[in-house]
C-alpha cells in the first residue's frame, strides 16, 4: 500500500479517535472507563502516526497518553478525587491542529507528501513490484493463522496483569489490523476484470439462442476482494444464462412487441456501507406468474387449486425453489435444472442475499448483495449438547430466557421456534440425545429477524460475542444442514456457524 493510501486511511480513521476522544472530554464525568475509552483511542491514533513515520504527532499523542496515565494512577489512588479535564482537553486540542496542518501539507504535495523548502521527497516512488495470485492467497492464509495464534494467546494469558501487558497486546491487535487492512487493499480487483469472462459468454449463449443482445456495463470501476469476485463469476454468469435461455425474445418477437430487434442486458455494481450489490437488469418477457405455477405444481411444490391464486412475488419465490426449473429439456441454456436455486445458495454461503423483480412483458431484475469482507464476521458463540456453534449478530435483536421448552411459546409468541437439539440430532453431525430429555435443557432463545419473519432458536446457553475467522467447510457438511462455514475459536477448535436463510428455508420440519 502506497503513501497515499495510508495517508487516508489515516485521516479518516484518525479524525475518528478525535472526534471520539473529544466527546469522551466534554461529555463524561471523568472516572476510570472514560480514561480508559481515552486511552484506547490515543493508543489507536499513536499506531497509525507510527506507520506514516510522523514525529511530530506521535509524540504529542505519547504525551497525551501519558497525561492519561498519571490521571488514571491518581485516580486508582483516590477515587473521589477530581480529575483536571483542562490538560487532557489541551493535549487532545494540539493533536488536532497538528493532524490539520499534516493534512494541509499532503493537499499542497498529494502525491509525494513534500513539504515547502524540501530537496528531496521522502519517499519516492519506484516500479510496482508484482505478485501472482498465489502469493497474495497465501500472504493472505499466514495474517489469518497469525491473528487465531494470537486471539488463543490471548485465550490462555486471561486478563492483562500489568500496564506494560496491556499496552502490548493492544499494540499487537492495531499491527494485526493494520496488516489486514494492507492485505486487503493488496487483494482488491475492480470488477471489470470479471466482464470479459462475462461477454465471451454471453455471446457465446446468444448465437446459440440465435437473439441480439447489447451488454452494458455500470460501476465496473468498483473494487472487491479477489475472493468475493471469484466466487462471484459463477452466479452472475447463472443469472446471465438466465437472462438469455428465459428473458430476451427474437427479434422478430421483439418487434411484434414494439420493442427494438436488439436485447438490453445491464450490469450495474455499486456499494453501500455494509455490501457490494451486483444488479442484473434485462428487457425481455419477464416472468408469467400463471406459468410458473403451473409448472410448480405439476412439480407437486404448490397444489393446482392455488395456481390461479399465485402472485408475482409468490412467483419468484417459487423460482427459487430447490426442486424448480422452468425448462423440461436439459440443454445448457436451462441451466440443466439448477437456474435460481443454485444463485441463491452461492450467494447466501457468502453470507450475502439474492432479491428478484419483474414486470411481465417489460423484463426482470435479479440484484445480489454480498458482504465486502467474507473472512470475518462478528459472530455470536453458544452450546448446544456441550458442542460450541456460531451464529452471525447481523439481524439478531434480543436473547430471552427460556423457562423450558413448554413454555417457549410464551416467550416469542409471533417467532418461528427451531429445537436446535433437535436439528442437530442429525448424525452427521454426531448428537444423538434423548428429544425428551433434551428440551428442558433449552435455557435460551435466540431470537432474530430475517425479512419480515421473526426466528428462535432455542439453544442450551449463550456463550460470548467476537469476531472471528470463517471457513468453508466443503463436502459432505456443507450439503447436510443450514451451515455457512466454521469459525475458528480463540481457545482451539472449530464451530459450525449457523446461516438463518438456509435454515428457514431447508429445515422446517426442525420448527417448533
Amino acid at each position: 500500500m502506497n503513501r497515499q493510501a495510508l495517508v487516508r486511511i489515516f485521516l479518516d480513521e484518525g479524525r475518528r479517535y478525535l472526534e471520539s476522544a473529544r466527546l469522551t472530554l466534554e461529555n463524561h464525568r471523568m472516572d476510570g472507563e472514560a480514561l480508559q475509552s481515552l486511552e484506547h483511542d490515543l493508543h489507536a491514533l499513536k499506531g497509525m502516526t507510527q506507520c506514516l513515520d510522523e514525529k511530530e504527532i506521535t509524540d504529542l499523542v505519547y504525551r497525551a497518553e501519558e497525561l492519561v496515565r498519571e490521571c488514571a494512577a491518581a485516580h486508582d489512588e483516590n477515587p473521589l478525587g477530581t480529575i483536571p479535564k483542562a490538560g487532557l482537553r489541551q493535549a487532545v486540542a494540539e493533536i488536532e491542529k497538528s493532524v490539520a496542518d499534516f493534512e494541509k501539507r499532503c493537499t499542497r504535495h498529494p502525491s509525494s507528501g513534500v513539504e515547502d523548502g524540501e530537496v528531496m521527497p521522502r519517499h519516492v516512488d519506484l516500479p510496482q513490484i508484482t505478485a501472482d495470485a498465489e502469493q497474495i492467497d497465501g500472504l493472505f492464509e499466514s495474517a489469518n493463522r497469525l491473528r487465531v495464534a494470537f486471539q488463543r494467546l490471548e485465550h490462555r494469558l486471561g486478563t492483562p496483569r500489568s500496564p506494560e501487558e496491556l499496552d502490548l497486546r493492544r499494540t499487537l491487535t492495531e499491527s494485526l489490523r493494520s496488516l489486514d487492512r494492507e492485505i486487503r487493499g493488496i487483494r482488491l480487483m475492480p470488477v471489470r476484470s470479471l466482464i470479459p469472462i462475462l461477454e465471451s459468454a454471453l455471446r457465446r449463449w446468444s448465437d446459440q439462442k440465435e437473439v441480439q443482445v447489447s451488454f452494458e456495463v455500470r460501476g465496473d470501476q468498483i473494487e472487491a476482494d479477489r475472493g468475493i469476485l471469484v466466487r462471484m463469476i459463477e452466479p452472475l454468469t447463472q443469472l446471465l444464462r438466465n437472462a438469455v435461455a428465459h428473458g430476451i425474445e427474437t427479434p422478430e418477437i421483439r418487434r411484434s412487441s414494439g420493442k427494438p430487434p436488439r436485447g438490453r442486458i445491464l450490469l450495474t455494481t455499486y456499494r453501500d456501507p455494509e455490501r457490494i450489490v451486483f444488479e442484473i437488469v434485462d428487457d425481455g418477457r419477464g416472468v408469467d406468474p400463471r406459468r410458473v405455477a403451473r409448472r410448480a405444481a405439476g412439480l407437486g411444490i404448490i397444489s393446482y387449486d392455488t395456481v390461479p391464486l399465485v402472485e408475482m412475488h409468490q412467483a419468484l419465490a417459487l423460482l427459487s425453489e430447490e426442486r424448480f426449473s422452468t425448462r423440461s429439456s436439459d440443454d445448457e441454456l436451462a441451466g440443466r435444472g439448477v437456474g435460481l436455486p443454485s444463485v441463491r445458495e452461492q450467494v447466501e454461503r457468502l453470507g450475502g442475499t439474492l432479491n428478484l423483480e419483474s414486470s411481465p412483458g417489460r423484463g426482470f431484475v435479479a440484484r445480489l448483495g454480498v458482504p465486502t469482507r467474507i473472512t470475518m464476521l462478528d459472530l455470536l458463540q453458544f452450546e448446544v449438547a456441550r458442542q460450541v456453534y456460531a451464529l452471525p449478530m447481523r439481524g439478531i435483536e434480543r436473547i430471552r430466557a427460556i423457562d423450558g421448552a413448554p413454555n417457549a411459546a410464551s416467550q416469542a409468541k409471533d417467532a418461528i421456534r427451531f429445537s436446535l437439539r433437535t436439528l442437530l440430532s442429525d448424525p452427521i453431525v454426531g448428537q444423538d440425545d434423548d428429544p425428551n430429555a433434551a428440551h428442558a435443557q433449552e435455557k435460551e432463545g435466540i431470537v432474530l429477524r430475517l425479512g419480515g419473519q421473526e426466528l428462535c432458536l432455542l439453544v442450551d446457553r449463550v456463550l460470548t460475542r467476537s469476531e472471528l475467522i470463517v471457513r468453508p467447510i466443503g463436502q459432505p457438511l456443507e450439503s447436510s444442514g443450514p451451515w455457512s462455514g466454521a469459525a475458528l475459536l480463540p481457545a482451539g477448535g472449530m464451530a459450525l456457524v449457523i446461516d438463518p436463510a438456509r435454515l428457514l428455508r431447508t429445515a422446517p420440519a426442525y420448527a417448533r
